[in-house]
């Protein structure tokens, strides 16, 4: 199909256009590429990389490979369409394989133990209508080859069988390539392989009811493969054939004896001469075997010639690419009684002489002796693809033999690499960061190939690379990467391009770079206006003007401010200047309450923690989880313990129009909706140990981790906040004196006793709050009550927000505590509304703030999505565990780590399908490498904190409360008495000094504080009050005098 009209052009340095087009119905269906070529007024030509489609019916190529004993083939399945591969499917030890593909004619080829079966013009899904299943149209077994006793030969290397099932009469033709390269060290002469096969086979038994055949089959000693073409199937096997010695041989090592018995005879008869007797008897049993001697020469002047010289292989088919090399050899054995000098040259070649070279020539043979030439075959590049023919002809004294060769020489394959860079801000300052989307797919029939990525941001004018940054990939279909690079300060303000490049290695071993540009603008924001350069006339009418309005302004102002004040639902005392303010670690809470003021709070203020409350419907989950994508989009990590997978909707982005309806109002459009990467856990046992050390490492940054807990009862929550709380200890995190990492408990209502729960969660949350600042660790408490926990709780929670409520203990707790005024703000604030406290901000005034819309999805995952998290979690952990007990024996796992690495992270992302191919390469290579070093039944069992470890937990919460509550009275009492001022006594007629001796009684008291105890600190409280009431009462006497 051709279509070169010009369908659209670009007046610019470089720009974006796009087309439809839409092929003609006339096209077959089957595989094809789209190209498109460039032509610019100077006609220079530029051509993009093809681009292949299916054109077809969508059908479903699905099954399971399975032996007759029950267990499972790995293979791998590749379908060509017009010699371009469109699908690869990898089967792992499941045996199971689904995949959508179209109708059509395809060569289908199945790899699997060492052995490629290739179906040629496959005809099966050519006629399948929409969505219909193809299920396993074939089977295939590998068995032991014990159980296929073949007469003449001594190694038999590999023995399989295919069942058909519906291919039958729906391809051309078969062929069959065994790779005997792994089998070297088993066979003696390579070039004595051939195949065998049971015309007769029953797949289910394993049983032949007929006999093997020999099938033969073209030996390739370059790529050590042997290959044969059928039209049927049955069970085969690739054997060794024996030689065994000639007959010839035979009959020479016969006479040889003979000669030398007569000798011993006629020795014997001389010096036996009195024997004279047995010498007759003995002389006729010699006459009778000479008779034999000569009856045997005669049968050997029958015998065919013997060839002065034996060469294997008698011929060479080798095919290969341009711009290759190989290596070969021929097998010379001398047969003569003489030694003969053998030469090799080639000979009726089509330019086959240019491309092959021997050493080991000439050759040197005794009799009887064997020896090998070697020969290298070398294809330039850019020599033309097609087949040549020609003759090794090898020369000795005594004969000539012609070695027949057919050389195949292939076309280079097109790029295995596309690329496309997007950069996604169009603009940027000197000094910010390009963001720039890498797209790389894979085009080749190669699985996988390591590209290293560049991106060089470039002057047009001048070419001069002004920044660059690098990463190495690998790309197995396709995948996209987003590669952040810095513009340096001082870049002269204009127009640039941002140029990528791909640079690989083909299998051919050259390296090849594909590129790609991408246009960007650098440029500075524009700077405020300010009035001053207004010319003086205008700034004097401006002020007559406000004077003359100032009146009729300041009237509707108090007009209008009464009318606000008479709608408004909050209390609006508000300190601006004692918020917190945009910044690099500020997290955006919303907007203050009706204003359109944004808020924010510091993240290093969690490190005092968080607490949300409010009633069911409030929207303090929705609050709790737009602090946490703040925490995450700075680079913090998150910890999330969910008791309804609720939080799950964080690894997908936002699509419900509920949510997005109010993207608007804040500033925020839908572009701005994602998902965060983060892992998925399910706890089945409240008692299981966590691995805090790693979720609280570096590596876990801006990363969520969500534990789901809504398995566990009421009574497990408190074990399971126990076990969490002592995990985080035992971890011994260091000391930081930036928030790293949050730690969220939702639903933490559950641990209190009128909700289900035993209390005893409650003191290790305490014990948690007291301690974790100094780590780094900041905790974020959800909650539909506050008053309910304990005292030590609610006075070391710095940060407090409450939402919506209408329970009495919640309502009395804000009127004590704020007042009246903020108790009817509270009770009326509608959904997404609440209250801000810390004692930091707004001079430690609450103040109220309507929150942001979140970014993620609102709604949990599906449980089928669910599912397949915790299937991938899984499996990526039992991995994690055998490397592991691998590195621990000093095996170097560093390439499988590297893959169990880009597993995990398209766990993160949510990309399912690629998961399960990385694993399904990485699972029988790690299993192969256990069962290498000894580890064969190795198994990771999830390892369950003792009872004695949490009793220990929960006896080291409550001494540490007995010490806090005993502590804190004492030192405050201490500091009250420190501060309180000197009190002035008078007497009669004249002014004392104030009461000097309090500053001993102080030292006194603190001195007791330290060694007495509490009970001296109350007597001495006593004795102070005592005193303080006599001298009242002396000097209320004294004034009335």
């Amino acid at each position: 199909v051709d279509d070169s009209s010009d369908f659209s052009s670009i007046d610019y340095d470089s720009g974006w256009i796009s087309e439809n087009y839409y092929a003609p119905a006339s096209i077959p269906e089957g595989s094809w590429y789209w190209r498109v070529q460039a032509r610019d007024n100077w006609g220079n030509v530029g051509e993009n990389s093809e681009r292949t489609f299916d054109i077809g019916v969508p059908v479903w190529f699905t099954g399971t490979l399975a032996r007759p004993d029950n267990t499972f083939v790995s293979a791998t399945i590749r379908l060509y369409s017009h010699s371009m591969l469109r699908h690869q499917i990898v089967i792992g030890d499941n045996g199971c394989y689904n995949v959508k593909i179209h109708t059509g004619v395809y060569d289908m080829k199945i790899s699997s133990f060492d052995t490629e079966i290739t179906f040629e013009n496959l005809r099966v899904f050519e006629s399948g209508t929409p969505n219909q299943v193809f299920e396993n149209i074939f089977q295939i077994d590998n068995f032991d080859v014990s159980v296929t006793p073949i007469s003449g030969t001594k190694a038999r290397l590999v023995a399989f069988s295919v069942c058909e099932n519906v291919l039958a009469d729906n391809y051309d033709r078969v062929t069959i390539t065994f790779d005997y390269s792994s089998h070297t060290g088993e066979i003696d002469n390579a070039s004595a392989l051939t195949f065998y096969r049971c015309a007769d086979w029953v797949f289910e038994d394993r049983t032949c009811n007929g006999t093997w055949t020999e099938l033969g089959g073209t030996i390739n000693l370059v790529t050590r493969t042997i290959t044969i073409t059928t039209d049927t199937f049955s069970a085969y096997v690739v054997a060794e054939k024996e030689t065994g010695t000639p007959l010839s041989e035979v009959v020479e090592d016969l006479q040889d004896t003979v000669n030398d018995l007569q000798s011993s005879l006629s020795n014997l008869s001389d010096t036996v001469g009195g024997l004279s007797g047995s010498i007759e008897n003995l002389g006729s049993s010699i006459t009778n075997l000479e008779s034999t001697v000569g009856e045997l020469s005669g049968a050997m002047e029958n015998l065919p010639t013997k060839e002065p010289l034996t060469i294997t292989p008698s011929s060479l088919s080798i095919t290969m690419y341009e711009g290759e090399a190989s290596s070969g050899e021929l097998y010379i054995r001398n047969n003569l009684s003489s030694s003969q000098t053998v030469f090799a040259w080639v000979e009726n070649g089509d330019s086959l002489e240019n491309f092959l070279s021997f050493s080991g020539s000439p050759l040197s043979l005794d009799s009887g002796e064997s020896g090998t030439i070697n020969f290298v075959v070398y294809i330039p590049m850019d020599t033309p693809a097609m087949m040549y023919s020609g003759v090794i002809k090898v020369h000795s004294e005594s004969a000539d033999v012609d070695v027949p060769v057919i050389l195949r020489i292939m076309a280079r394959k097109r790029n295995l690499l596309d690329l496309k860079v997007m950069p996604l801000n169009y603009e940027v300052a000197p000094g910010d960061v390009i963001q720039t989307e890498v797209y790389l797919y894979n085009m080749g029939d190669e699985p996988k190939v390591d590209t290293n990525v560049l991106l060089e941001l470039v002057d047009p004018r001048t070419l001069e690379v002004i920044a660059r940054q690098g990463e190495a990939l690998a790309v197995e279909t396709a995948m996209t990467k987003t590669i952040s690079m810095v513009v340096p300060e001082g870049v002269e303000e204009r127009s640039y391009y941002i140029r990528g490049t791909a640079e690989y290695l083909t299998g051919l071993g050259e390296n090849v770079e594909v590129v790609s540009v991408a246009s960007v603008e650098v440029k500075k924001p524009p700077v405020e206006v300010t009035f001053f350069g207004l010319p003086l006339g205008t700034l004097l009418a401006i002020l007559v003007a406000s004077v003359a309005s100032s009146a009729v302004g300041v009237g509707v102002y108090r007009w209008e401010r009464r009318r606000r004040k008479a709608r408004k639902r909050f209390e609006d005392v508000v300190s601006l200047s004692e918020l917190p303010t945009e910044g690099p670690d500020s997290a955006w809470l919303g907007y203050l309450a009706e204003t359109k003021r944004r808020a924010f709070m510091n993240l290093d203020d969690m490190k005092t923690h968080v607490m949300i409350a409010g009633a069911t419907g409030s929207g303090k989950s929705i609050t709790a989880q737009g602090i946490v994508e703040e925490a995450l989009l700075r680079g913090r990590n998150v910890i999330v313990f969910d008791p309804t997978a609720q939080w799950t909707g964080f690894l997908r982005k936002c699509k419900e129009p509920n949510m997005l309806k109010y993207y608007g109002k804040f500033g925020m459009s839908e572009s701005d909706a994602r998902g965060f990467p983060g892992r998925v856990k399910l706890i089945r046992d409240p008692r299981e140990r966590i691995d805090m050390k790693a979720l609280l490492s570096e590596e876990m940054k801006g990363k969520i981790t969500i534990f789901v807990l809504e398995g566990l009862g009421p009574g497990d929550m408190d074990t399971f906040v126990t076990n969490t709380i002592q995990e985080v200890f035992r971890s011994q995190p260091k000391e930081s004196e930036k928030l790293r990492t949050l730690i969220v408990y939702d639903e933490l209502h559950r641990l209190l006793p009128r909700f289900g729960g035993e209390g005893k969660g409650v003191i290790q949350i305490e014990r948690g709050i007291r301690e974790f600042r100094k780590w780094g660790i900041g905790l974020v408490l959800v909650s539909q009550v506050v008053s309910d926990f304990e005292k030590e709780i609610r006075a070391n929670i710095r940060t407090q927000i409450q939402m919506w409520t209408r329970e009495e203990e919640e309502l009395a707790r804000i009127t004590e505590k704020f007042g009246r005024e903020h108790m009817q703000s509270i009770s009326k604030a509608p959904v997404g509304f609440g209250m801000m406290v810390n004692s930091d901000y707004n001079r430690g005034k609450p103040y109220y703030i309507n929150f942001k819309p979140i970014r993620h999805q609102v709604s949990r995952l599906t449980p089928e999505e669910l599912e397949r998290y915790y299937e991938g979690d899984e499996r990526i952990e039992d991995v994690k565990f055998k490397l592991k007990k691998l590195e621990e024996k000093g095996v170097d796992v560093f390439d499988m780590k590297i893959e169990l690495d880009l597993a995990e992270k398209k766990l993160e992302e949510g990309s399912f399908d690629m998961v399960d191919l990385y694993l399904e390469s990485l699972e029988p290579r790690v299993k192969k490498a256990c069962e290498k070093h000894g580890l064969k039944d190795i198994k990771r069992e999830k390892v369950l904190v003792t009872e004695e470890e949490l009793k220990k937990a929960e006896t080291k919460a409550i001494k540490e409360r007995e010490v806090y509550e005993e502590k804190v009275p004492e030192i405050v009492e201490a500091y009250r008495e420190m501060l309180a001022p000197a009190a002035e006594v008078m007497k009669v007629g004249r002014k004392i000094k104030p009461f000097t001796k309090k500053s001993k009684t102080v030292k006194r008291a603190s001195r007791r504080v330290r060694v007495s105890g509490k009970k001296k600190v109350k007597t001495v409280k006593r004795q102070t009050k005592s005193k303080g009431r006599k001298k009242s009462r002396a000097s209320r006497k004294r004034g009335r005098r």
